[in-house]
């Protein structure tokens, strides 16, 4: 990361669920019921890697925003932006619109390039596989590119399906860290060499920092599983401490959930394979060969 702090923002219309995402992010749950409209600019703080990370609630009320566009100096110097779109509210689309359009006249003012992630949010599972709003996504993630000029990243998303929230924010934090390139060269080389169906490794707080998979439509399928594990391991931690975690899946396919710590941060890595191979001896070779490789990557990364 190779900096003190990074600061991350969350801007949008008032509504749009921003505040809900960083809640869900911070795992933060017990707040989600008791919501109030941001005033102003709420920042909270994550540890990533040793590294603050500082995330910029921005409110997106009327009054709120045409301070912000006046005053303009909260946009800058971020490293992150996360624009919010509510899909389930087309009458606030074009003041959504203008609202980015605006936000990015000021960076290109001041010769400002974050990396930005546009999040087409409340896509919750009751629409997911509606046409219709299949159909509108495409034509609002077209809307956005069209904005900005260049082919941004868009993504649906839904507190309901905390898979999506963490694939965008994984996504935005690895545009920052170039290193974990290194690290994705290492996985794909072990699954090869061990014929496994994925592998993925992420941080305590879900951000996922390299994932590989032999075949990538799988992929949904495999993080769903992936978070109900890390989720049953979360739930447990205040009883037990559990370091392992594995499931079979129809007798076909099988889970394998390590946690390790890497200089004193919590990492979780998982192996997935068929159920004919013996995936805990993988493990045991993975942890032989290829993990020394990884501490040392993960280990200068949080040294800058």
């Amino acid at each position: 990361m190779n900096k003190r702090f990074i600061k991350v923002l969350y801007v949008g219309l008032s509504n749009a669920g921003k505040t809900s995402i960083i809640l869900s992010l911070e795992k933060d749950y017990s707040r989600l019921g008791k919501l109030t409209p941001t005033l102003g600019i709420e920042r909270s703080k994550m540890d990533l890697m040793g590294t603050e990370t500082i995330f910029w609630d921005f409110g997106g009320q009327e009054k709120f925003i045409e301070k912000y566009l006046k005053d303009n100096i909260s946009f800058l110097d971020s490293d992150l932006i996360f624009y919010i779109l509510d899909i389930k509210d087309p009458e606030q689309y074009d003041k959504s619109f203008q609202y980015f359009e605006n936000i990015l006249k000021i960076l290109n003012e001041y010769n400002e390039n974050p990396e930005i992630i546009v999040c087409i949010h409340k896509f919750d599972p009751d629409i997911q596989n509606n046409p219709e709003y299949q159909e509108k996504f495409e034509i609002l993630k077209e809307r956005f590119r069209k904005i900005a000029k260049k082919d941004i990243h868009v993504f649906k998303t839904s507190i309901y399906n905390k898979k999506s929230l963490i694939e965008a924010f994984s996504y935005g934090i690895s545009k920052l860290l170039t290193d974990f390139a290194k690290i994705d060269i290492i996985l794909s080389n072990f699954l090869e060499e061990q014929n496994l169906e994925g592998i993925l490794f992420f941080e305590k707080n879900s951000l996922i920092l390299s994932e590989v998979y032999r075949n990538d439509s799988n992929k949904d399928f495999y993080l769903t599983i992936i978070m109900d594990l890390f989720t049953t391991i979360e739930k447990l931690k205040n009883i037990r401490r559990i370091n392992e975690l594995s499931i079979v899946i129809n007798n076909q396919i099988q889970f394998l959930m390590k946690n390790v710590a890497i200089d004193n941060t919590n990492f979780f890595l998982v192996l997935i394979g068929s159920n004919f191979i013996n995936i805990k001896d993988i493990w045991k070779i993975f942890l032989k060969e290829k993990f020394p490789k990884i501490e040392k990557i993960i280990i200068n990364i949080k040294k800058g």
